[in-house]
């Protein structure tokens, strides 16, 4: 397995999941409780369309155990592209220790709609 990443893109924890679900919610998109494991919880719509994770203390365990947990779950963190443009299999988006994922071949020709509404959502994080 590679090395889990060096850095992530967030310093302090400033939201936690329910205020992800809130902020959602008022967007229109009602997210559900997934996974929690340890420092990340995850919730997604129920087309899987949105995934939102909701990552904790990046200090805590020197951030080693939480960015193992980033690399072993769903995607390695890796930067991928912020729009469902050119072919793009994701988009993403983070607001502090936020980050939202838009499956853009999940959600076809509807993905800039996913992706304004979650935007918005964070937006009124």
């Amino acid at each position: 397995m590679p090395a889990p990443p060096s850095d992530l893109p967030y310093t302090t924890v400033t939201y936690t999941a329910a205020d992800a679900s809130h902020a959602f919610s008022a967007a229109g998109i009602k997210l559900l409780r997934m996974s929690h494991l340890g420092q990340m919880t995850d919730l997604s719509d129920e087309s899987f369309i949105v995934e939102v994770t909701a990552f904790g203390d990046p200090q805590k365990g020197k951030g080693l155990r939480l960015q193992r947990l980033l690399h072993v779950r769903r995607r390695p963190l890796v930067k991928a592209p912020r729009t469902c443009a050119a072919g793009a299999k994701d988009a993403e988006h983070w607001r502090g220790n936020i980050r939202v994922i838009v499956h853009c071949t999940r959600a076809g020709a509807a993905s800039g709609m996913w992706l304004r509404r979650a935007q918005l959502a964070l937006g009124r994080l």
